[in-house]
């Protein structure tokens, strides 16, 4: 998992399908990368034993530092049981 950093995020490589790239710094904080080239920074946890992961905003509308800063609070809210962030997420079941 490497660092993500402005270098990176400004070199990523275009696929035909959506990857992502996870963070070795903050666990659960991503990047989205799609195949229109837009990047999306993600937080994500698995809770109740599925995968809830909220998308923060658009790179570079959004910072890597303000991302990192906002999956903080977010794994926080789940962890807490605030049922409203978790119904304005998406539930992604782990294949």
């Amino acid at each position: 998992m490497p660092n993500i950093t402005n270098r990176l995020l400004q070199s990523v490589r275009l696929d035909s399908t959506p990857y992502f790239i996870r963070d070795d710094k903050v666990k659960g904080f991503g990047a989205k990368v799609n195949p229109s080239g837009a990047v999306s920074l993600i937080a994500e946890i698995r809770h109740e034993g599925r995968t809830v992961r909220k998308t923060l905003g658009t790179y570079p509308v959004l910072s890597i530092q303000d991302g990192r800063v906002g999956t903080i609070a977010f794994i926080q809210e789940v962890r807490v049981g605030q049922t409203k962030v978790i119904e304005e997420t998406t539930l992604h079941d782990e294949l």
